[in-house]
This record gives C-alpha cells, sequence and structure tokens, in this order.
C-alpha cells in the first residue's frame, strides 16, 4: 500500500472520529439543556393534596372545597353566610414532591362581585395575618427536604357594618390559582435571585432604577408609600399602599381588577364610584382610585395631612406633597 494511500485512509479515520465526537457532544449538551423554569421536568410534581376548615361562625359548605391539578393548581370554595360577622378559614395544603425545588410565583384570587363579602388572603376574620402562610416568592423544597410542604388560608366574611341592609344568607363563591415555577442551576437554568421589597415615601422611583440609600426595608411610619419589588438591585415593579384602620392596603398598577377589589374591601360600598374609567372611593381622609388604562392614586386632602401619590400606566412611581404633612 502506498504511503499516500495510508496517509488519506488515516486522515478519513480522523476525521469520522472527529465527527462522531461533535454529534455526541451535541446530543449530550441538548440532553442537560433544559428551557425556561416551568413546569417542563418529569421531575416536576407540585399539587394540592388537601383542603380543611380550620375556623368558622355561621357558615356552612354549600358544596364541599375542590381542588383541581389537571391544568394548573386550582381550589374551589361555595360557603353559604347566614348574618353579618359569620366567616369561615379554610386551609390548603400544597405539597412538592417531586425532585426540583419549586417558588410560588403567583397566587390569583377573582374580582369579588359581592360587596357584602370579604376575601382574606392568609388573614383570618380580622384581617390579621396567619402565621407560617405560604406566600408569592416562598419557595418550597424538593420531597427529600424537610420544607417541602406549605399552607395557604381563604377567609370568606360576611361584613358587618354601619346603615347595612336587612341581612340575608349569602353564598360566597370564588376559585383561587397558583402558579409555580421550577428553581434549577447550572449554566443553562441559573437560580432566580431572590426578591427583596424595599418601602419609600416622597420622590419619583421609576421602573428599572435602583433604590436609593434613602429607602427602607421597614413599612415608613406615614399612611401611604411605595412597596418596590427589587430584582438584580433593580425596580422591577411597584405598588402604592395606605394604611387604613390600622390595616395596609396595596394597589397594583395594570392590574385594576385587583385594585378595585381592594378598594371595595378597604371603602364602604357608598362611599365609592364606579364608571367607565375606573373607580374611584373617597372618604374625609382619602381620595383613591385605579383606572382601568392601570395606573392608581392615594391622595390626603384633609388640611392637616395633605399628599398624594401615582404610579402610572408604566408602572413608575411619584409622591408629591401639595400641602402641610403631618
Amino acid at each position: 500500500m502506498s504511503q499516500t494511500k495510508k496517509r488519506n485512509i488515516i486522515i478519513g479515520a480522523l476525521c469520522t472520529v472527529l465527527l462522531l465526537m461533535v454529534v455526541g457532544y451535541a446530543a449530550f449538551q441538548s440532553v442537560l439543556k433544559i428551557n425556561g423554569t416551568t413546569n417542563i421536568s418529569s421531575d416536576w410534581d407540585v399539587r394540592i393534596t388537601a383542603i380543611e376548615q380550620t375556623a368558622s361562625v355561621g357558615a356552612t359548605d354549600k358544596e364541599a372545597p375542590s381542588y383541581d391539578n389537571t391544568k394548573g393548581l386550582s381550589a374551589t370554595f361555595n360557603t353559604n353566610l347566614t348574618s353579618p360577622g359569620d366567616y369561615a378559614t379554610y386551609k390548603i395544603t400544597i405539597t412538592n414532591s417531586g425532585s426540583l425545588d419549586a417558588v410560588l410565583k403567583n397566587i390569583t384570587m377573582p374580582e369579588n362581585t359581592n360587596n357584602d363579602i370579604k376575601f382574606y388572603l392568609n388573614k383570618d376574620q380580622n384581617n390579621a395575618d396567619i402565621t407560617g402562610a405560604l406566600k408569592e416568592n416562598d419557595t418550597l423544597t424538593k420531597s427529600s427536604e424537610s420544607n417541602n410542604v406549605g399552607y395557604v388560608y381563604v377567609t370568606v366574611l360576611y361584613k358587618d357594618y354601619a346603615n347595612q341592609q336587612t341581612a340575608e344568607t349569602k353564598t360566597a363563591s370564588m376559585t383561587i390559582s397558583f402558579d409555580f415555577e421550577q428553581i434549577t442551576g447550572g449554566l443553562d437554568n441559573p437560580i432566580v435571585p431572590t426578591e427583596e421589597v424595599a418601602y419609600t415615601f416622597g420622590g419619583n422611583v421609576n421602573i428599572g432604577d435602583s433604590i436609593s440609600s434613602t429607602s427602607s426595608s421597614e413599612i415608613p411610619n406615614t399612611t401611604f408609600f411605595f412597596k418596590h419589588i427589587i430584582r438584580n438591585e433593580k425596580v422591577e415593579r411597584s405598588e402604592l399602599c395606605f394604611k387604613k384602620d390600622e390595616q395596609i392596603y396595596c394597589l397594583k398598577p395594570n392590574e385594576y381588577e385587583t385594585s378595585k377589589n381592594i378598594l371595595l374591601t378597604a371603602f364602604n360600598q357608598d362611599e365609592c364610584t364606579l364608571d367607565d374609567n375606573g373607580i374611584a372611593c373617597q372618604n374625609s381622609l382619602f381620595e383613591n382610585s385605579a383606572t382601568v388604562a392601570g395606573s392608581v392614586t392615594v391622595i390626603m386632602p384633609n388640611s392637616g395631612c395633605s399628599a398624594r401619590g401615582d404610579i402610572d400606566s408604566s408602572g413608575n412611581a411619584l409622591s408629591s406633597f401639595i400641602g402641610p404633612w403631618c
């Protein structure tokens, strides 16, 4: 065999080996790669496993609470309430039986169309926080670890307020849904940075801004303030919060139905006006509004304390003084 022919055979064999290595590496890489963070892994197993009533007064189930894990996670309640002050609290158990950590990204509660009924998330009938409840951005660890079970609480309350019409049995119906995402590691799936919360009062804060050193991780001792969600040291979204009757309510721009429901919870029905542009609620201390276009506003109009806070439809927050502040 000639030297030229031997050389050609060797070169051909080396090319074949190199090609096999490239193809093998590509196949290996495609097996390891997981695109995105949502439910795409065979090791993903997060589901609702139980619902139970933990407390009640004057409340009965029109239908037994139910849950569905087939198209996302959702829980449904149908409760009969006989008279003002009646309530029921339900505990929803969510279990991570998979091998991937999961973060609760969103809890969605629909608009409450019955002004005599209040729904509280992770709060009791007095609107007080329930200790140990699973909240948005909390993590359920994989099944091999101890923190793989979480509890979400829903309280339904028959409102008791002045000048109420004649009491009659009310049926409160609602379906609450949960959106979880995987937390994975590696170059293609970095762990999502933990969200941080900062609060401000006064000045402008835009989406994408770095929060200044004047911000605080503590809720300000003011009647209204801004709550900012921070990721990678930048403002990702903001909410406009106000304190009323020792409770805190936060309006979310571009979530009109949610903000409207919050205002109807915070104010009596006769203090609110709805039209094609949105909802406005007013009493001697507050002027609050949420628009269909996406903006939210709080104004303190009285002579002793006058200030205004806005978040526009782009999510940018503006706080301005329009008179003395106390």
